[in-house]
């Protein structure tokens, strides 16, 4: 049988601890405002899709602060706004759509092996990247990001490192049917997600589409990442 385990942020002692062990702040450039729905109220999903924005027009609408607006509003103005644009066919947006090229700011040069700037987001360094794929471990790709020097004159010296966005493209699917609303069709989140083999692609990182802010890894990662003396995550056993 096999055994997942979450993969997260550790447990830290406090905000300040967080921020010392995390120091890559995500810029965010362009959000597509949360919905207010007559029946679950204002809402705001949290997908990071990393595509540009090219109209201007659509550029303008995404800057504009990223505030809950009432539903017939959102639709009529967002509903079919990707069709503006180079996305893919079909593609549409959601709440609280974040979009751009990833991008962060830099503050310091210690930076460890896995750094965690949202729920469900995971940064990883050039020694992980590279230990990630000489392992094989799949479910997952690495989107280069862009980094603004915000580190003190003496950090400044050395050069900035690497740092890639983990993307999680292996998939764990839900075996019962979604929570939804009939009038939004928000997904009501439970965050409990049935880890059956029967219902996982095989991969070693995983997320159910639903719920993208829960990571989940295979004991072959755990074991890797721990034999490697990887810092700065944990895994818990579920």
């Amino acid at each position: 049988m096999m055994k997942f385990y979450k993969f997260t942020a550790p447990n830290y002692e406090s905000d300040a601890m967080y921020s010392r062990r995390n120091p890559i702040t995500w810029v965010y450039q362009y959000i597509v405002p949360g919905i207010i729905c007559p029946i679950c109220g204002a809402w705001t999903g949290n997908r990071r899709l990393f595509l540009p924005v090219e109209d201007a027009g659509l550029t303008e609408l995404l800057k504009e602060k990223p505030y809950p607006i009432p539903m017939d509003d959102w639709y009529r103005i967002f509903g079919r706004a990707a069709e503006r644009d180079n996305f893919a066919q079909r593609f549409r947006f959601a709440p609280g759509d974040v979009l751009g090229k990833p991008t962060g700011i830099i503050t310091t040069k210690q930076v460890p092996n896995f750094i965690f700037p949202w729920e469900g987001g995971v940064l990883v360094t050039q020694q992980t990247r590279d230990i990630i794929i000489e392992a094989n471990l799949s479910g997952c790709q690495f989107l280069k990001m862009d980094l603004i020097d915000r580190r003190r004159k003496k950090g400044k010296e050395q050069p900035l490192p690497t740092i890639y966005v983990l993307l999680i493209t292996g998939r764990i699917n839900q075996s019962s049917e979604m929570n939804r609303c009939p009038v939004c069709a928000r997904v009501k989140a439970s965050y409990s997600i049935d880890l059956n083999e029967r219902y996982w692609d095989g991969n070693d990182f995983i997320i159910n589409e639903a719920f993208p802010e829960l990571i989940y890894v295979t004991e072959k990662v755990f074991t890797i990442f721990k034999d490697k003396g990887l810092k700065n995550f944990q895994c818990v056993p579920v």
